[in-house]
């Protein structure tokens, strides 16, 4: 379990062939315990948003972990229809995905589609460094590919700390020690699996 001084946040690594256990390259380390994924659907031109919180490993849970908050469509069109249970709200349906998505999550990239879009609820700067802001102020968004760039295959993202990247998967753990290997840097982008 990480010690009460590490750093929370996710991980993006490309997988370059390679499985998530063994990434191809360090992971790019972002400060956050909860942000927004979002894509535009390649066919439909919809917008999709999924929220999400980083939780602290704890006894039980000796890694940390993603829960799933709200996942958001902002239409619907063929193939993406929303679940039962969503709800209408302003042009939007909302509803709640599975509580705990499989990790690591697996986003598609592609060339020929926007990037994934990752918003958080403060601005990330230079080095990781963080500056909190009002509740009340809208999120931060930027392209996925101002964090990582994309090799035009499939990216991981994942829960980790900056003390010492932690995945569900034991061969991240081993790959990567206490700070060696991890690039805080400064932004984030829009694009999913099924674009």
């Amino acid at each position: 379990m990480p010690s009460t001084g590490a750093l929370l946040g996710i991980c993006l690594t490309l997988a370059a062939g390679s499985p998530p256990s063994e990434p191809a390259a360090a992971p790019v380390f972002i400060p956050a315990q909860r942000f927004t994924l979002a894509w535009t659907h390649s066919i439909e031109k919809v917008r999709w948003e999924e929220d999400y919180a980083v939780l602290a490993a704890t006894a039980q849970h000796p890694q940390p972990r993603l829960q799933a908050l709200e996942a958001r469509i902002h239409g619907s069109g063929a193939g993406m229809e929303p679940p039962e249970d969503a709800r209408l709200i302003n042009g939007q349906y909302h509803y709640q995905p599975p509580t705990w998505p499989a990790v690591p999550l697996r986003l598609t990239r592609s060339e020929f589609t926007p990037d994934y879009t990752l918003c958080l609820p403060h601005l990330v700067l230079a080095g990781g460094a963080a500056q909190s802001s009002q509740l009340s102020q809208p999120l931060q968004c930027q392209p996925l590919g101002q964090w990582l760039a994309s090799d035009g295959g499939v990216t991981w993202l994942m829960p980790c700390t900056l003390e010492r990247v932690h995945s569900p998967l034991a061969g991240v753990q081993a790959l990567i020690g206490a700070q060696s290997g991890i690039e805080a840097k400064s932004s984030i982008r829009t694009n999913p699996e099924i674009k």
